[in-house]
């Protein structure tokens, strides 16, 4: 509506106020942060709250007619803030790729095709799809067996099957590394705070946070590709219980391991293996995911339109 539009006008006009003057930039990451010394004086401040939301006003210029193309065929553009995905047929996939670079760059922005990858099913990776593509590079990942094809969309794998196993790997070994870091600075002495009751702490670490670092991917993948990376985020959650507790997961009898997995309210330790519960993940993950794509709507009770 007129006014809706002109209640946002006015909400730009501030918070470009508020962005507009030179903003801190930090290089680098983590303990080795230091101050840039310059500003940043174009676009909206990194770091920013406001700033993503900004953006992707603005991109929503060029993401809306691409999407509307799309979908008239049976595909469709979906995007976070800079990562965006075009799901179609070869055929109408690659120039609506080609015309959205156009778009973009009427805003000012420049879409990278060397940085753009693309995936499809290796039944369908023929000529005329490797004519089609052009210069946008099929994802792939090196593994022992040679080349595995596939991409990554929001951090989840979708390709062949060893693409899925060796990003899994991966992930699996770095959380399980993560983990390790995380154990080692609280109760192996590598943190010099005396006051600090570094046990208690990762036990907290350990309910709270630790347990579910691969949630994400078994929610979002199915379990038959899951397994292996669920033992082995497991398996870092054992060191980590025998470093808070004392206690060694794998000494115990079968009955008393299933009793101290078992939640706080039935007199467990209230920790769950990954193995356990990655098929609900799965399943708690698709109804989540499905429902929102759905026409639940009736003639006297509207709803939203489906995304699909």
């Amino acid at each position: 509506s007129r006014e809706s539009a002109e209640q946002l006008k006015s909400i730009f006009a501030y918070l470009h106020k508020c962005l507009s003057t030179d903003g801190y930039v930090g290089l680098g990451r983590g303990e080795q942060m230091i101050d840039a010394p310059f500003g940043c004086s174009e676009g909206v401040q990194q770091g920013a709250v406001e700033s993503g939301a900004i953006f992707c006003v603005g991109l929503d210029k060029a993401n809306r007619p691409t999407n509307n193309e799309l979908r008239i065929r049976g595909g469709l553009l979906v995007g976070g803030i800079d990562d965006t995905y075009i799901i179609g047929k070869p055929e109408d996939a690659f120039p609506a790729l080609m015309r959205h670079q156009e778009r973009l760059k009427e805003l000012g922005l420049e879409l990278n095709l060397k940085k753009t990858k693309c995936y499809i099913h290796k039944d369908f990776r023929n000529e005329e799809f490797h004519k089609l593509r052009g210069k946008v590079e099929l994802g792939s990942t090196e593994e022992s067996n040679g080349t595995a094809y596939g991409i990554v969309a929001y951090g989840v794998p979708i390709g062949d099957d060893p693409f899925i196993h060796t990003f899994l790997r991966r992930k699996a070994s770095q959380i399980s590394r993560d983990i390790g870091t995380i154990d080692s600075m609280l109760v192996r002495g590598a943190t010099q705070i005396p006051q600090l009751p570094t046990k208690q702490c990762l036990w907290q670490l350990a309910m709270r946070c630790l347990q579910h670092q691969g949630n994400y991917w078994t929610r979002h993948l199915p379990p038959s590709p899951t397994k292996e990376f669920s033992q082995t985020c497991d398996e870092a959650m054992v060191e980590v219980i025998c470093s808070a507790t004392g206690l060694d997961m794998n000494q115990l009898p079968v009955a008393a391991k299933e009793r101290a997995l078992l939640p706080v309210r039935l007199k467990g330790l209230g920790i769950r293996m990954l193995q356990d519960r990655r098929m609900q993940e799965y399943l708690g993950g698709t109804v989540q995911g499905l429902l929102p794509l759905l026409n639940r709507g009736t003639k006297t009770n509207p709803k939203p339109k489906p995304r699909l």
